[in-house]
């Protein structure tokens, strides 16, 4: 096989290869580590909203009981309340998953639909403030801070965000009436995007080479 990719003109056809059975080993090692680290990443965040959920009561019902439109105000508290649930569910999955083996597989895939639910509520939380104070910087900021929290492949990162992106701008065409604070607004949540994206990649792949140098490192030692 190697010999016939070598008679082929293209460059980077000839360097191709097939990975080996031991490089496809270490991938899957590696990929356990990371969705390892992210179950514990998404239990640190799900307690934190856990603990924070009586402030949330409080400004949803004290601070912000005459601010905004009724619609603004149920969807802000809607919000909250599920994603204190849903944390609290993931609490409880993740803590059985230690406990009973069967459990781990299922957390592994859960994982990442608890990832999704944070951008989506994000977004929600974006369009419905669109009838309050017209900012997009949360967004932005849970983005930024779910690259750095949760590296993952770039497929994986883009089935997140991309879909729940498409309803942000959806749904800021519909809440912004102005359309150069629309275009702008749009053109900022998805550079937001791209480089949420780049900085995942970057650290997912700085943490895959540092993963197999320790490999490489451990191997020589022995």
């Amino acid at each position: 096989m190697s010999f016939l990719l070598s008679l082929l003109p293209f460059s980077f056809l000839k360097k191709f290869r097939f990975p080996s059975g031991r490089e496809v080993n270490e991938d899957k090692m590696f990929d356990k580590t990371n969705v390892e680290m992210l179950q514990q990443r998404v239990k640190l965040v799900s307690l934190a909203l856990v603990v924070s959920y009586p402030i949330y009561i409080y400004i949803g019902f004290s601070l912000l009981q005459h601010a905004g439109t009724s619609q603004f105000r149920h969807i802000l508290i809607g919000i909250h309340f599920t994603s204190f649930a849903l944390s609290s569910l993931y609490l409880f999955f993740y803590y059985v998953s230690k406990r009973k083996e069967r459990f781990a597989n299922y957390l592994s895939t859960i994982v990442y639909g608890y990832i999704f639910y944070y951008v989506f509520a994000a977004a929600l939380s974006t369009i419905n403030s669109q009838l309050f104070t017209g900012r997009v910087d949360v967004y932005m900021m849970l983005l930024i801070s779910t690259a750095v929290l949760c590296p993952m492949k770039l497929k994986q990162l883009c089935i997140i965000f991309i879909p729940n992106h498409l309803f942000l701008l959806y749904g800021l065409s519909r809440y912004v009436p102005d359309s150069f604070s629309l275009i702008s607004k749009q053109i900022n949540t998805t550079a937001a995007v791209a480089i949420a994206l780049l900085i995942s990649y970057i650290l997912y792949t700085y943490r895959h080479k540092e993963y197999m140098s320790h490999l490489q490192l451990k191997k020589k030692r022995t």
